[in-house]
């Protein structure tokens, strides 16, 4: 297991926006609070992952350049999920998108993302 304080966290742009875009959703549709609760839950899901990188389940895509992506769900909003990949020194670990498992993920995360 990697120690917390030496995995490097990085969080691509476009996983950022869905993020944001995400919360502007829930704001507009539901409230302000439950925009509070995804940012809250999105942040702790993520940082969870510098503790154990490790545990997200294996994405099970055709796709051979995304055989390295694992997921977990967002707690609390369990239809969402984080997808990431850890480096293979195990020194860093990079959330590529944070999606509704009901989209198209395959197609979503073999497009070159940034």
């Amino acid at each position: 297991m990697t120690e917390a304080g030496r995995l490097r966290l990085v969080t691509l742009e476009a996983a950022l926006q869905e993020i944001v875009d995400q919360a502007d959703y829930f704001e507009r549709k539901d409230s302000p609070e439950s925009a509070n609760r995804w940012d809250t839950a999105v942040h702790e899901a993520i940082q969870s992952l510098r503790v154990m990188p490790q545990r997200g389940c294996p994405c099970l895509l055709v796709d051979s350049q995304l055989k390295d992506m694992r997921h977990i769900p967002v707690p609390g909003f369990d239809r969402y999920s984080v997808f990431y990949r850890v480096a293979a020194d195990a020194q860093s670990l990079t959330v590529v998108a944070v999606l509704h498992t009901a989209r198209d993920v395959a197609r979503i995360l073999g497009t070159p993302r940034t």
